[in-house]
């Protein structure tokens, strides 16, 4: 599958999920997630806006950050994109619902590697329970160095 199947399928999926929920797809919204695609899935928000300006959209000024922010929270609540807090970065993400993410956080390099762990995600699950609390979205960061950035040298 080359890269723009991938992305087409990509929005298929992300156009069915939002119409699942009652929800749409604005062209805004499907042009900030083609974007955050095309850098390979994970961007920052002020990334997203300077590949935005660079391809003409009108989206000068003040304002500008916040169409960004308010579109990425949109496909954050529909389950297609998440946030890893320490790096300031959205990441694309599939068909996950249910699953608990572990974000491997390279401090060095800035690398995210995402993990599914499904004991961990149970023992999460109990400690919510003994907590009597209700879980509405899992995801863990841990910090350290990548494979690349720990090696000798």
């Amino acid at each position: 599958m080359t890269e723009i199947d991938a992305t087409n399928a990509f929005l298929r999926q992300a156009d069915a999920r939002c119409a699942l929920h009652g929800h749409r797809l604005t062209p805004l919204r499907r042009h900030i997630l083609t974007l955050l695609l095309d850098r390979g899935g994970r961007a920052t928000a002020y990334q997203l806006l300077e590949d935005m300006q660079a391809a003409g959209a009108n989206v000068a000024g003040a304002r500008a950050p916040i169409t960004i922010y308010r579109a990425l929270h949109f496909l954050m609540e529909q389950g297609l994109v998440r946030r890893v807090a320490t790096t300031s970065t959205f990441m694309a993400c599939g068909d996950i619902d249910g699953q608990h993410e572990v974000f491997m956080v390279c401090k060095r390099c800035g690398l995210v590697s995402v993990v599914h762990d499904e004991a961990l995600q149970r023992t999460l699950e109990d400690a919510a329970r003994t907590a009597h609390f209700v879980v509405d979205g899992q995801e863990t960061e841990i910090k350290g160095l990548c494979e690349s950035c720990s090696a000798p040298g």
